[in-house]
């Protein structure tokens, strides 16, 4: 293999390779300065772009050329990333993360979608993870779901369900159920309040199906009582509360999970009303809701959020 002295580029390189290699594309690799510059090529199309290391933050850096196949540089990029989520030092930390949070064995990871949008469920997905499964997260691609398009979201969703079904928990709270429950929690923090119910539920279903979770760390949305007031006292794992927690790739993956199914569940939508509501809560969705409610005015309780201003505004429910 061609040498090269940055152990960290070296491990990387390795990993890449071997995964190409298994979908028989030819990547190469160039050393430059503070980096490697990578060619991926398969059936005379070709992408490239340069992976830079910098010891002393401990970080890796990847700067595609800006040329080459479309879908090719989307395919090389995607591959890269997991592994520039992480610190480079191979502690496998995650940023933002304290030492706790970094020298878990076993945790599990959720995240939501759904929160700010007047169309559509709430969703909360959660992922169980090891030190090993999570290698196979980032050579899959995972990460932010913010940076990832929607393809791409429920192409890993699917592929996270399908390699591990036993360690993906998704909780879906459609709008009929989320109209109806929310009376119950105004008092308790209101849509946080349900978060924290659906939380605790993904947390709650994923240790009840037998993984054994040393910490679950959740992006924060709100104070930890939101989602202790939902847990048993006893057999759940120590909460870990953090902003961005994204960079955790469990977190990213129960994200992944949250975000496909509300997705398809906007998709589904569009059978029942002609359109496919738009996501968000700002001007698209407002005439969205206009047109529903002209349309399936008696209805609006089964597609959209009754406590949300713009349906207050509208006198609608």
């Amino acid at each position: 293999m061609l040498n090269i002295k940055d152990p960290t580029l070296a491990h990387v390189f390795r990993q890449l390779l071997e995964q190409h290699a298994a979908e028989e594309r030819l990547l190469e690799a160039e050393p430059v300065q503070y980096g490697i510059k990578l060619t991926l090529s398969y059936g005379g199309l070709t992408a490239g772009g340069t992976l830079y290391h910098s010891p002393k933050k401990r970080r890796l850096s990847w700067v595609p050329n800006g040329s080459g196949d479309p879908a090719m540089a989307g395919l090389l990029t995607r591959s890269v990333a997991g592994f520039v989520t992480q610190k480079a030092n191979g502690t496998g930390g995650h940023q933002g993360a304290g030492k706790e949070e970094n020298d878990l064995q076993r945790w599990i990871g959720t995240d939501e979608a759904g929160k700010g949008d007047l169309f559509g469920p709430l969703v909360v997905g959660g992922f169980f993870c090891t030190r090993d499964v999570k290698s196979e997260l980032a050579k899959m691609g995972v990460r932010d779901s913010k940076e990832l398009s929607t393809s791409a979201i429920k192409r890993l969703a699917g592929e996270l369900q399908k390699k591990y079904p036993a360690y993906c928990a998704v909780v879906e709270i459609s709008p009929t159920r989320y109209n109806e429950m929310y009376g119950d929690f105004e008092r308790l923090g209101g849509i946080n309040g349900l978060l924290g119910w659906g939380h605790a539920r993904a947390i709650k279903n994923l240790v009840e199906s037998g993984v054994e979770a040393q910490a679950a760390v959740v992006d924060r949305f709100a104070g930890e009582h939101r989602v202790t007031r939902s847990l048993p006292r006893k057999g759940m794992p120590k909460l870990i509360l953090r902003p961005k927690a994204e960079s955790n790739l469990a977190v990213a993956a129960g994200a992944i999970l949250a975000r496909a199914r509300f997705d398809a569940a906007l998709d589904k939508m569009k059978d029942d009303l002609g359109f496919r509501p738009h996501a968000g809560s700002g001007s698209p969705a407002v005439k969205d809701l206009k047109t529903l409610h002209r349309e399936k005015g008696d209805d609006l309780y089964k597609y959209v959020k009754s406590n949300f201003s713009p349906v207050k505004a509208l006198g609608l429910l």
